[in-house]
């Protein structure tokens, strides 16, 4: 083991942390709730599958929290959006679909997907989401914007974005606006503009834009990185700045070694960061500037066997300071499995240390992570969930939770009540799909993980079941 390796002891109880986490409070997790349940039916949908879920928390309202999901999942999306609001810390769940986002709930789409939510001042609560039309002749897709602002009740929209038609199979370029995310200013003091909803997505380059009127107007499209890059979640800097994360491709793809657990072979890319300066100050209107893209770290991509999952990098803001973190998964320290990396930026993302993985000890055999997603509470504790199994058993899944201080993490904890297993998940294509992304947020005490778990299915679902659930934990 390196000095750049993290020791973590993987525990199924708080009272088993680390000596390094013992002068703190432990973290206790205090319920795990599914609050999505798929009921859409339709040709082409899997009934029984909820898919790529996030969620947020209100900043001013622990107690307040939003998840979102794909409904039904179907061919190139879903058949609608998903919207599940806790008022009381997580106990109890409103479930609804978002209205007019697909056509399945008034919209003009015949497939949603990719539904991101943020807080904004006050308890608005935004929703972001990919329109799609695949159909033979005209291939539209368009970034969706909606807007509650009596915290996740009603819903105004969707205000649009973008809204492209590329052509049918073969056209050129055979492209499609995707890998949607959002973030919402909700600092104070200089540099800040509270309120001000960002949008990051890609289509071959990254494109980024802002509204100051809860997504009704929208600034002219800024372009954030070169060619061939995937952005990946914005985030707000303290001083108001904003930070885009992307990972570029243009590496070698690397065969698998022989019985290694990964499906597909390794890519090597690049995760690069472009920072807006002074995004904050940027009047109304005009379109953000990006300064040249730093490189972050190499990035060994791989996806894990058995399954289409993980490709997403995660990305988070300190409040108090310019420190910004970012995990992913990677396979340069082994390469038959995913492990994790998280590096930190000292400056807002000008510079960044070498990033350092994430070690899990205490365990029989091999055992292969992936799909972190980190958050930064008020405090600047680092929260990190990420979904696990075991080389003996593939199938079964888990789902972890640590916290950081500085540069040392405590003790993790499992936090799914049910286990997936891959024999009832949704499907792209022929493959499982619990999705390329999970959730966290934080906010006081409380923080929100929500994943989808496939297990078992009831009797009303036929074949695929998969449904969402948020973790609550609490720390004391």
């Amino acid at each position: 083991m390196t000095a750049r390796h993290l020791a973590l002891a993987l525990v199924l109880a708080v009272s088993a942390t680390t000596a390094a986490a013992a002068a703190r409070p432990a973290p206790l997790r205090v319920r795990d709730v599914e609050v999505g349940v798929a009921t859409l039916r339709g040709e082409g949908l899997q009934a029984g599958t909820t898919v790529e879920p996030h969620v947020a928390a209100d900043p001013a309202n622990p107690r307040h929290a939003v998840a979102v999901y794909q409904v039904a999942r179907g061919d190139k999306g879903a058949g609608a959006i998903g919207i599940s609001v806790t008022r009381d810390g997580g106990r109890t769940w409103r479930r609804s679909l978002l209205p007019r986002g697909a056509a399945s709930t008034g919209g003009s789409y015949p497939r949603i997907s990719d539904p991101v939510v943020a807080f904004g001042p006050g308890g608005v609560v935004h929703v972001n989401t990919l329109g799609a039309d695949f159909a033979s002749t005209t291939y539209r897709t368009a970034v969706l914007h909606h807007v509650s602002l009596d915290g996740g009740t009603t819903w105004e929209g969707p205000h649009v974005i973008v809204d492209d038609s590329i052509g049918g199979p073969g056209g050129t370029p055979f492209l499609w606006n995707d890998k949607n995310w959002m973030a919402v200013d909700t600092g104070s003091g200089p540099g800040h503009r509270p309120g001000r909803v960002y949008v990051t997505w890609s289509r071959e380059v990254g494109f980024a834009t802002f509204s100051d009127d809860n997504g009704r107007t929208w600034a002219p499209v800024s372009v954030v990185n070169a060619p061939q890059c995937f952005v990946t979640n914005p985030v707000v800097v303290s001083n108001g700045d904003l930070a885009v994360s992307c990972f570029v491709y243009g590496g070698r793809a690397v065969r698998p070694d022989p019985g290694s657990m990964l499906a597909e072979p390794v890519t090597t890319l690049s995760i690069q960061v472009a920072v807006a300066r002074g995004a904050g100050a940027v009047a109304s209107g005009t379109p953000l500037v990006f300064g040249a893209p730093v490189t972050v770290a190499s990035y060994a991509q791989a996806i894990p066997q058995g399954q289409r999952a993980g490709g997403t990098i995660s990305m988070a803001a300190d409040p108090r300071r310019p420190v910004l973190h970012l995990a992913w998964e990677d396979t340069r320290y082994d390469g038959n499995r995913s492990d994790l990396l998280v590096a930190t930026s000292a400056d807002g993302g000008g510079t960044w240390a070498a990033p350092r993985e994430v070690v899990v000890g205490d365990e029989p055999g091999a055992v292969e992570r992936w799909a972190p997603m980190v958050a930064v509470g008020a405090d600047g504790t680092l929260h990190l969930t990420f979904r696990s199994r075991d080389a003996e058993d593939l199938g079964e899944i888990d789902t972890y939770y640590v916290t950081s201080v500085g540069s040392r993490f405590g003790g993790a904890i499992r936090v799914n009540t049910v286990r997936t297993d891959l024999a009832y998940a949704a499907l792209s294509g022929t493959n499982p799909f619990l999705g390329d992304y999970n959730g966290i947020a934080t906010s006081g005490r409380l923080t929100y993980i929500v994943r989808c778990e496939a297990y078992s299915p009831r009797a009303r679902f036929d074949g695929q079941h998969q449904t969402t659930w948020v973790a609550v934990v609490e720390r004391r």
